[in-house]
Formats: C-alpha cells, sequence, structure tokens
C-alpha cells in the first residue's frame, strides 16, 4: 500500500481527479483532501484526524520511550537487595506499563500537533491549494500515477509514499 499525494489549485480539479481515481477502484474510504479553512471542499471526502494530525508518530514515539523508561525502572527496581524474583519481573512489567502509557500520552500530544508529514505540503495549502491523498494498494501505483501524468488539470505537486510512513 502507497499513499500518493499531489495538490490541484481547485475545487474542480480535485473533483475530477478523484472520479477518475474511483474508475480504477478505489474506495472513497481511501481518499483524503486537505485544504485551508476558507475553501469549502462540498462533498470532497475530507482528512480525518489521523491525516491532518501527528497521532500514529506521537504515539510510535511515546511507546519507544515509554518502554525504555519503563525498562529502566524496571532495572532499578531490580538492583533493591533482597528483591529477587519479584523485582526482576519488574523490568518486563515496567516496560509494558511503560509502552502502554507512553503510548497513550504520545497519541494524546500527537492530535494536537500538525503532522509533520504535511510539512512539505503546508505552503501550498496555504496558498489555497487542495491536498489529495490517495491510499492506493500495489497494484493500482502504476495505473493511478499514469491517470495523474495525463490529465487536463494542473497536477502542481506530487508524492509517493510508503504506507508505513503515517501521512496520517
Amino acid at each position: 500500500m502507497k499513499k500518493l499525494c499531489f495538490a490541484v489549485s481547485s475545487v474542480e480539479a480535485a473533483t475530477e481527479a478523484l472520479e477518475e481515481v474511483r474508475k480504477l477502484g478505489i474506495s472513497d474510504e481511501s481518499l483524503h483532501v486537505i485544504a485551508n479553512d476558507k475553501i469549502e471542499l462540498g462533498d470532497l471526502p475530507e482528512a480525518d484526524i489521523t491525516e491532518e494530525n501527528d497521532i500514529v508518530g506521537g504515539a510510535a514515539r511515546g511507546a519507544v520511550a515509554g518502554t525504555a523508561t519503563g525498562m529502566i525502572a524496571g532495572l532499578l527496581a531490580a538492583t533493591i537487595p533482597g528483591a529477587g524474583i519479584i523485582a526482576a519481573s519488574g523490568i518486563a512489567t515496567g516496560a509494558v506499563g511503560g509502552a502502554s502509557f507512553g503510548v497513550w500520552i504520545g497519541a494524546m500530544i500527537g492530535s494536537s500537533v500538525p503532522n509533520s508529514q504535511l510539512e512539505e505540503w503546508q505552503h501550498l495549502i496555504d496558498r489555497g491549494d487542495i491536498l489529495v491523498i490517495i491510499e492506493t494498494p500495489d497494484e493500482l501505483v502504476a495505473p493511478v500515477k499514469e491517470l495523474l501524468e495525463k490529465a487536463e488539470y494542473e497536477v502542481i505537486a506530487f508524492a509517493e509514499k510508503d504506507d508505513s510512513i503515517p501521512i496520517t
């Protein structure tokens, strides 16, 4: 799965592009549109919070930091003399607890931060262009790219991202 991103200059161009993409079998659940607050998107599928904010990235960073912090706390507990096996299990418990807490805190922070993957597109969004994100199955990447290259409307910018990288 790839995320294909491109910008167009109008709602009409975005609508036309999405109509063509739908003909290739891509459903509305895989289509996301982001524009500045001044643009009325009408029936276009607006991006949800996971595309606009850094929730996924925040949760991932929180899991890493929480796991490390929990393991360190568990190791410190294990060094207490006489604690024995009970303290040794604290390493695993600390890692799991730290990861859980880290994911929760990371997601909360990420929900209030703009998606870092959108930084390269922000100047286009700010000037009034419309960003279209298409979650594309691998077998449809080439046909979608070909469709966009042949488009009569202007594709201002284009990028292809691995789905493991959240634009999301």
